[in-house]
């Protein structure tokens, strides 16, 4: 009984006390704080919108207590789904990096000399143990736009622990991991290999 106590308290489907409880909705966040740097070269740099199919991909925030399977927190919503909002962090972090010196969206019309695409692979909280930890895994790739070939494409994962067992708990852990993984592309991005297309 215990047991299923706390999954329906993971879930969000009950509330202790009886009340109802509203919904909460969750932003999304990059904690890298630092200031935009000066472009490391002229080159300008088109990001293509994130593609996914996965069911990570939810308005509401999705956890697994068991591997190859998914449910969704009930009283807890993020502002805008992963994807799109991971969009929005990827282009502000690109930005503010320096490793080009412009970033463009792909309808933009400008001639790229580079063209970055991104697919979110998973985003969710793995409750398998208490409290869990989040887990983000995303594959990029970067093309010469120029030429029309492939320069590199990495997988980048991160996790996070969720120092709550709640929705709460898993948000502010999904900002940490976000945070690192953004982090990981910029290096990527910057090392002389990937950024000359050696």
């Amino acid at each position: 009984m215990k047991s299923l106590i706390l999954v329906l308290m993971l879930a969000g489907c009950v509330n202790l006390g009886g009340e109802t409880r509203p919904s909460t909705t969750y932003i999304l966040l990059d904690a890298h704080s630092a200031s935009a740097a000066s472009a490391q070269q002229s080159q300008t740099l088109m990001v293509a919108p994130i593609r996914t199919s996965s069911f990570d991909d939810n308005d509401k925030l999705v956890f697994a207590r068991t591997a190859n399977t998914r449910a969704v927190y009930q009283l807890a919503r993020w502002s805008e789904r992963p994807s799109s909002r991971l969009n929005e962090l990827l282009f502000s972090r690109l930005s503010n990096s320096g490793v080009y010196a412009n970033i463009v969206p792909d309808d933009s019309d400008v001639i790229a000399d580079r063209l970055l695409t991104a697919d979110l692979l998973s985003f969710y909280h793995d409750a398998s143990t208490q409290p869990g930890q989040v887990y983000v895994r995303m594959r990029f790739t970067l093309y010469d736009n120029q030429q029309h070939m492939l320069i590199s494409q990495r997988i980048f994962e991160q996790t996070a622990a969720v120092k709550t067992y709640d929705a709460a708990g898993a948000a502010t852990a999904f900002d940490q991991a976000t945070t690192a993984l953004l982090d990981d592309v910029v290096n990527w991005l910057a090392q002389p290999a990937v950024t000359h297309g050696h």
